[in-house]
């Protein structure tokens, strides 16, 4: 017996619309997850953390060009860079 023609589009639609639920839900948690450790994750740049300390409301985080000031959310607030200080 043949399966008539509107369950073969249905069992095709369902395979695309998994495909595309699990494309976007991958893209959306993936774009979660940089946002929460995007600022602590230097994969791409040179800079060394040299030391990192953690308050109430603010992070300051030394690398070896400059200091910058994170708010609670992870947002820079102040970057002092450390080559102006020198002569």
């Amino acid at each position: 017996m043949q399966m008539p023609v509107f369950k073969k589009k249905i069992e095709t639609l369902n395979k695309n619309r998994r495909t595309v639920l699990m494309v976007a839900g991958t893209g959306i948690i993936s774009f979660i997850l940089g946002k929460i450790f995007g600022p602590s994750i230097n994969i791409f740049s040179k800079e060394i953390i040299l030391s990192e300390k953690e308050f109430k409301n603010f992070r300051i985080i030394e690398t070896n060009k400059e200091m910058k000031l994170y708010d609670k959310n992870g947002n820079e607030i102040f970057i002092i860079d450390k080559e102006s200080f020198k002569e």
